[in-house]
């Protein structure tokens, strides 16, 4: 399996980095988590996942939309 530090722009013009895997055929995918709009970040995440790390996901906030 390979890593590939990924750099995208979205709708707004913004630049996104972000991890995905590579198999052995060659089929990436998104590691989630991996995301972010800082380039640094983006390299230390790279580099955390490139030795085993594995990203995590916390709910920070949630809420009922009140119409």
């Amino acid at each position: 399996m390979k890593l590939r530090l990924i750099k995208t722009t979205d709708e707004f013009g913004r630049i996104f980095y972000n991890v995905n895997k590579v198999n052995s055929e060659g089929i990436e995918e998104y590691i989630s988590g991996s995301g972010t709009f800082n380039y640094e970040e983006a390299i230390e995440t790279f580099n955390k996942l490139k030795k085993g790390a594995e990203p995590t996901k916390e709910v920070i906030l949630e809420s009922e939309i009140i119409n």
